[in-house]
């Protein structure tokens, strides 16, 4: 390629053409590579709001300025007419060792002084290196993302010894065992990964916490930037997928590692660092679908009874999880009598509740009662989870975080009465489809009566098209012939629902989260909820709530059948753990076993 100004012609640009270009890019923008070390170094430095986007940005620019200088000097430097070749390709020619070639051409002991320079420099990045991935790893103990023992500090020298050792081991080994290119280009495509989440948990962080989060800098642009951000690391990503498909292989493997140990191990010892169990009581054999109900004294015997139509009516089995809030200033470890409080309520409850359903009971101690619902959802593997709504409205780490269909709660002293009729407002959307699945295990349960309330503000195309989805819904729920209602209005659609809400005296509505993003509710449905003045509940539908562990499992055991070479390896491996199994656990009569 060429590059004509008024003032000079470049001859021999991008002579590898746009995909060279993005192959170098993917394999060297790991020398840039450094900055992220100041912000892991964080605890460590003075006035870190201000000092660390000073830092990143001073450091990134004279880097950038370093890289560009020495460029010129070795590809302008060099005489091709005594090299023999374009200068490019002479480097090229000697990999790892061409920038020692080139000194070589033109300075007196350049090769050594090169040579000499880059010794130093391997020592620096290595000291780095080192620095950041043991301080992350101490990090990651210290809150169980690792083995609790990452966490350690040297008694005399205060640094986090094990976690720099094992660092160091690592990166001895990996050194030792595989080819560095390899390694380098495994290295990038972990990092591509890593960058893109960070620029997602930006966006994320600005959206959750704009108001209440102080800055020391904010990203220009935003979000433009961490878009750009994460279509770059995404497409080199996915060139060195095609490129160097060994560099995804060894990077997968990795991080399947690491997955391994968190989901097996230390996300155990997350929840019990962060929400230990002071109580936990019910059946062994677990059901398919879950629900979690989070225990409200004021209350819980209401949405218990929705819990159980929910769950008979999807033969599932109920949590209930009673959350003790602890101030902040005491430690989790220093909490010995903080439960007694969540026990007492949940004895009293178990006296009151009736029904044949055999429920599961969790009491936890928490600094913050999302963190412990949240883990709570992911441990049990919930489906459904119950929650009062005043507490949920403003919560958009629930709303964002949690991986289940969520229902808020907000009920009136005639509950009971209530429930005998349920009104379900259907907007349009997922949402309202959860809303009349839930109408219709109220129905079963309590002989309720359903009407469906539909405020028409779409064109008469698209009206007729939510029509006929609201009666595949009912087909496919077999729901009886039931009311359906349209109500039209020239102004204000909202005051002629709250109207049409009136009919009955007492009513349960159930309204759909309504079309907003999945950190929010919609505007309309929080006015309905306020200005109604009758129990209701407002839905939101996960998009992947029906996909869990157990879920997978049971739609890949039938593929698995299928090859009997497999599904042997399988069956003998099931074996060997149910007899051992066996063998650990003595027998007990049936009243133990119950009891448990």
């Amino acid at each position: 390629m060429q590059i004509q100004t008024g003032l000079i012609t470049i001859q021999g640009f991008l002579p590898s053409g746009v995909a060279g270009l993005a192959l170098a890019m993917g394999l060297t923008f790991i020398a840039f590579e450094g900055y992220e070390i100041i912000s892991q170094a964080g605890d460590e430095i003075r006035n870190p709001k201000k000092n660390i986007p000073r830092a990143i940005l001073i450091s990134l620019g004279i880097v950038v300025s370093v890289y560009i200088l020495f460029t010129f000097v070795f590809i302008g430097g060099l005489n091709e007419s005594v090299i023999g070749m374009p200068a490019w390709e002479f480097i090229g020619s000697f990999g790892e060792l061409g920038i020692i070639e080139a000194a070589d051409q033109f300075l007196p002991f350049g090769a050594l002084i090169v040579l000499a320079g880059g010794l130093v420099s391997t020592l620096s990045a290595l000291n780095a290196t080192t620095f950041a991935a043991s301080r992350v790893s101490f990090a990651m103990g210290t809150q169980y993302n690792l083995p609790f023992v990452f966490s350690k500090i040297h008694p005399k020298y205060r640094t986090p010894f094990v976690a720099t050792i094992v660092s160091g081991i690592i990166m001895l080994i990996l050194a030792v065992s595989m080819d560095l290119t390899a390694i380098a280009f495994a290295a990038s495509v972990m990092f591509l990964f890593l960058f893109t989440q960070v620029n997602l948990a930006s966006i994320t962080i600005r959206r959750l916490y704009a108001s209440t989060v102080e800055y020391g800098f904010k990203t220009p642009l935003f979000p433009l930037i961490p878009i750009i951000g994460i279509l770059t690391a995404m497409g080199l990503s996915i060139y060195l997928l095609f490129t160097h498909p060994e560099s995804w292989l060894i990077a997968i493997i990795w991080i399947g590692i690491g997955f391994v140990i968190y989901k097996f191990y230390t996300s155990k010892k997350e929840l019990e660092h962060n929400a230990p169990l002071v109580f936990t009581q019910g059946p062994k054999l677990r059901k398919e679908y879950r629900v979690l109900m989070v225990f409200d004294k004021r209350s819980a015997a209401k949405m218990y009874k929705m819990a159980r139509s929910i769950a008979k009516d999807k033969d599932g089995e109920i949590t209930v999880l009673d959350v003790v809030n602890v101030p902040r200033q005491t430690p989790l470890s220093l909490t010995h009598g903080f439960g007694d409080k969540g026990l007492k309520a949940i004895e009293e409850f178990k006296r009151e509740i009736t029904g044949s359903l055999r429920n599961r009971y969790l009491v936890r101690l928490a600094h913050d009662p999302t963190e412990a619902i949240l883990q709570t959802t992911e441990e049990q593997d919930i489906n459904t989870l119950l929650v009062d709504f005043d507490f949920l409205k403003n919560n958009r780490k629930l709303l964002s975080l949690t991986t289940c269909d969520i229902i808020g709660v907000r009920l009136r002293k005639s509950f009971d009465e209530d429930m005998k009729n349920i009104v379900v407002a259907y907007d349009k959307g997922r949402h309202s489809d959860l809303g009349l699945e839930i109408a219709n295990s109220f129905q079963k349960m309590e002989e309720s009566k359903i009407r469906i309330i539909r405020g028409v503000i779409e064109d008469p195309k698209q009206e007729t098209e939510i029509v006929n989805r609201i009666n595949e819904k009912m087909f496919e729920l077999e729901l009886p012939k039931i009311q359906f209602e349209k109500v039209y209005s020239d102004s204000n659609i909202i005051t002629e629902l709250l109207k049409n809400f009136k009919k009955e005296k007492n009513a349960l509505l159930i309204l759909g989260a309504g079309n907003q993003t999945d950190t929010a509710f919609s505007p309309k449905t929080l006015s309905i909820l306020d200005k109604s003045g009758k129990s209701a509940i407002v839905v939101r539908n996960h998009r992947f709530s029906e996909v869990h562990a157990r879920s997978f499992a049971n739609f890949i055991m039938p593929k698995i059948i299928q090859v009997k070479f497999i599904y042997q390896i399988y069956v003998n491996i099931m074996q060997k753990i149910y007899t051992m199994r066996a063998k650990s656990h003595k027998e007990r009569d049936d009243d133990d076993y119950f009891n448990a």
